[in-house]
């Protein structure tokens, strides 16, 4: 009676060729036309680690023996079952309960002494290999800061040594408006939502989550966790394993065993701008801390919600009993003046609506608008920019010219090195450009008074404000708008307690929807700060 055979191939990465599991199913296919067996099944899992349990094509083919459906199983080597002797021991036992014999092309016949043996130097193999990979790759990362990852923002660059990664002008500046939002006080929802709401894709394709944006803080992944983009490049601060019961990948953090080294060339953000984005992460932790859970630090019920502090100790005001802020820190600080929330609310909106923009203000603000203005049109329009363009035209012919010589004879190894360095002068050089143009593009975009910038970004706010719904959009919006409320126990001042809104033109930019980038110019410059302890007008 002639056998049925199944035929079972696998690879573990995508670094190695797809026509892996061809080249195995050729093979075993040949060895059953050579024993006269016929191939009921052929099942393949392609990059897939041979430490996992849960590979789509061998469950298939365990249903299959389970139902009695062959009678022999056949694989190129027993590495390709499996990687751990404890598994590949596991089916043994599935075959032989059912009468199924296994055999190996390379390795013949499988009883249980010779699977025990094979197993154990396929797993001892795998473990030997994940050593020594991980010492190569600390090697590399020491002596040449090279990473075998790719971080959102970059790209790979050519060449056997030295780096082999380098920022990305078309993602890198993605980057770098995450940090500028965060720093300026955005939630993760709301940088993710207007990414989406523009269209611009994630590191992954589709949609951005905030998962993607704050990561975890112990692995130090998601964007803003990332030390990449301050140019520290890191090896072994997290190790994989396998759940020998469930399958499972489990990623835990190591930062004992990592290794770290510090390459400017790879710095995307400045660190002050890091430094400012991970205060406003840490003061969210803060919040999570104290409120519970992370949904409800991100999401305000009230509208001044993390706005108001304290004059005195500078802690903030938080909503306790009765509709009335108190001071978080009153029994240390001595501040026990409450404030009605409806008070407080009313003085705010007044003020910004009918105070805030006095012909001074607005002349400051258009002279600074100006003067930003001509700053960046300056930058793009200036010699630096044609000094490049020309550098890299000039760097362009160089390497034109080694290609020609290559041609005409002359051994190309005692060009490799101009070359490189050539195509790395190539690399930065754009870099440079593309920042140059950049800041054309934003002054393109630039606003050219205060009073459009004002009055879109009141707009906005009364809209909001009109829907009880958006209490939460709004209080982002205002926190957009505003740095802080410091209230200050006052019995001349209405309700007891002077007010003053610190904000910048910075604030009220990207209030009115411009982008982070041009915002940014703006902030600090000028701060403003209006008393509104008076009564509003009725």
């Amino acid at each position: 009676m002639t056998k049925r055979a199944v035929i079972y191939a696998r690879y573990s990465t995508g670094k190695q060729k797809q026509t892996s599991i061809a080249d195995q199913v050729a093979m075993c296919e040949r060895h059953c036309e050579n024993a006269g067996w016929e191939v009921v099944g052929v099942f393949s899992d392609s990059e897939k680690t041979g430490k996992r349990t849960k590979r789509p094509g061998l469950q298939e083919m365990i249903e299959m023996l389970r139902c009695r459906k062959a009678d022999v199983v056949l694989i190129e080597a027993v590495d390709r079952l499996h990687r751990s002797v404890v598994n590949a021991l596991s089916y043994f036992e599935i075959t032989t309960f059912r009468g199924i014999e296994l055999y190996s092309v390379s390795e013949g016949q499988q009883d249980f002494i010779k699977l025990l043996f094979n197993a154990l130097g396929a797993q001892y193999y795998s473990d030997s290999v994940a050593v020594h990979t991980r010492r190569a790759l600390e090697s590399l990362v020491r002596k040449q800061g090279r990473t075998h990852g790719m971080a959102f923002g970059y790209r790979k660059k050519d060449g056997e040594t030295g780096l082999n990664r380098e920022p990305d002008p078309e993602t890198a500046w993605i980057v770098t408006r995450i940090f500028e939002e965060t720093a300026a006080g955005h939630s993760a929802e709301q940088i993710a939502q207007r990414l989406n709401q523009e269209g611009i894709p994630a590191p992954k394709g589709g949609d951005w989550y905030t998962s993607t944006l704050r990561g975890n803080k112990q692995r130090g992944d998601g964007i803003l966790r990332n030390r990449i983009y301050i140019g520290e490049v890191t090896y072994g601060a997290t190790k994989s394993s396998f759940d020998p019961e469930t399958g499972k990948k489990w990623v835990e953090a190591t930062p004992d065993q990592a290794t770290t080294l510090q390459v400017e060339d790879l710095r995307i953000i400045p660190q002050p701008l890091w430094d400012a984005a991970h205060t406003q992460l840490e003061a969210t932790a803060r919040q999570v801390e104290t409120i519970g859970n992370a949904s409800a630090a991100h999401r305000t019920k009230y509208l001044l919600s993390g706005l108001l502090v304290c004059g005195c100790c500078g802690r903030p005001f938080t909503m306790q009993a009765q509709g009335k802020y108190y001071c978080r820190n009153k029994k240390l600080c001595g501040n026990r003046t409450p404030v009605l929330r409806e008070a407080i609310e009313q003085r705010v909106f007044a003020s910004l609506r009918d105070l805030f923009l006095t012909p001074e203000l607005e002349a400051k603000f258009d002279a600074t608008i100006a003067a930003e203005r001509r700053k960046m049109a300056s930058a793009s329009g200036s010699n630096e920019l044609r000094t490049l363009i020309r550098r890299k035209a000039e760097a362009e012919k160089a390497i034109t010219q080694i290609l020609r010589a290559i041609e005409s004879g002359t051994t190309f190894k005692s060009l490799l090195e101009r070359a490189q360095s050539l195509e790395d002068e190539i690399a930065r050089l754009e870099l440079q450009i593309n920042k140059l143009e950049a800041v054309r593009r934003s002054a393109e975009a630039m606003p050219t008074r205060a009073a459009p910038v004002y009055a879109a970004a009141i707009e906005r706010m009364e809209t909001l404000l009109a829907d009880p719904d958006f209490v939460h959009q709004a209080s982002g919006h205002l926190a957009q708008l505003i740095r802080s409320i410091r209230l200050t126990p006052d019995h001349t001042a209405q309700d007891g307690m002077s007010a003053e809104v610190h904000m910048d033109l910075g604030s009220w930019v990207l209030g009115a929807g411009y982008s982070a980038e041009i915002a940014a110019r703006f902030s600090n410059n000028p701060q403003m700060t209006i008393e509104v302890g008076a009564a509003p007008p009725t």
